[in-house]
């Protein structure tokens, strides 16, 4: 295709907000082109229905590998864009220019096609434009919470036993309801899909997820001021996040578009991250805080939340 750019984005919701800091580069460098974008997660409508809310791509392609290309006895195959089927690899070819947006490289061949410093690119925030139906059914739904101030919370990751001993989360849900004035949007849903997955590890996955996900998520209903919203599309879920003054999260999808958002934000993991890692998935690491932090860690990241809150 003739005056456009290809960019193919893989793997999860994550993957694909993260990858989507490479599009205002590629923008600046190729102004009059139509840039496409091709969802690499097996026709997982959340992660296309994403890369629709950017400004920059005019079109997305949803993008499925070749059959039994990624083998289930482990994970070195993820990512490998020879697994994508030959049709779409020609698609993708056929542009003028073709980028791959997955982040296993830290885009550091991108950073030389695009003549950009890898530390501007690891250092975008992502772009998106939530669409205004979406903003439209939000703001109906909450306007029963006059002169409420807005948390969301997304804690659905690590496992129901590990979760429901850990006593930090709810603590600053607590802490934050002393303000009678917020309230707290907690989503989650029924089940999670994992169809870019090996095919083992994505059942496996799958069944502890349908038996888990909803106590999971009612975990955190501890209060009448935490509102449970289950199973909203990915783009009404951005809708009520920019309702949000801040966001209470986990390493995941949501805490992704939480960031790209530009909420300010605490998120949970129950270990430090490798620093190999933080340069691809943790934007906002400085905002990381471990399920057993200590209570000074604890103690400051509550300050910050309720700073934002007043």
């Amino acid at each position: 295709m003739k005056n456009s750019i290809a960019v193919r984005f893989e793997g999860g919701l994550g993957d694909h907000i993260l990858g989507m800091r490479l599009l205002p580069f590629i923008r600046r460098r190729y102004p009059k082109h139509r840039i496409i974008g091709y969802s690499d997660a097996a026709g997982s409508q959340p992660q296309a229905d994403i890369l629709k809310m950017s400004p920059f791509l005019t079109k997305v392609i949803c993008v499925h590998k070749k059959k039994n290309a990624i083998k289930s006895n482990g994970l070195p195959g993820w990512g490998c864009l020879v697994d994508v089927q030959t049709k779409y690899l020609k698609m993708m070819n056929s542009a003028d220019v073709f980028f791959d947006a997955w982040g296993g490289t830290y885009f550091l061949e991108q950073s030389k096609m695009l003549d950009v410093p890898i530390y501007e690119i690891l250092n975008c925030r992502s772009e998106l434009m939530v669409p205004s139906p979406c903003r439209i059914k939000a703001s109906k739904i909450l306007e029963q919470y006059k002169d409420c101030i807005f948390v969301g919370l997304n804690v659905t990751r690590y496992g129901l036993k590990f979760l429901r001993e850990n006593k930090m989360v709810k603590e600053f849900i607590r802490q934050l309801l002393l303000n009678t004035k917020v309230i707290i949007l907690n989503f989650y849903a029924s089940d999670y899909k994992f169809s870019y997955w090996p095919k083992t590890l994505r059942m496996e996955r799958e069944k502890k997820e349908k038996k888990e996900s909803l106590e999971i998520g009612k975990l955190w209903n501890i209060d009448s001021r935490v509102i449970p919203l289950v199973d909203y599309p990915i783009a009404e879920v951005a809708a009520f996040l920019q309702k949000c003054k801040y966001f209470i999260g986990i390493d995941n999808g949501i805490k992704h578009l939480a960031w790209a958002l530009g909420i300010p934000l605490t998120y949970f993991t129950p270990w430090v991250p490798p620093p190999i890692w933080t340069l691809r998935w943790f934007p906002d690491y400085h905002k990381h805080l471990l399920f057993n932090c200590s209570k000074k860690d604890f103690l400051k990241h509550l300050s910050m939340a309720n700073k934002r809150l007043s």
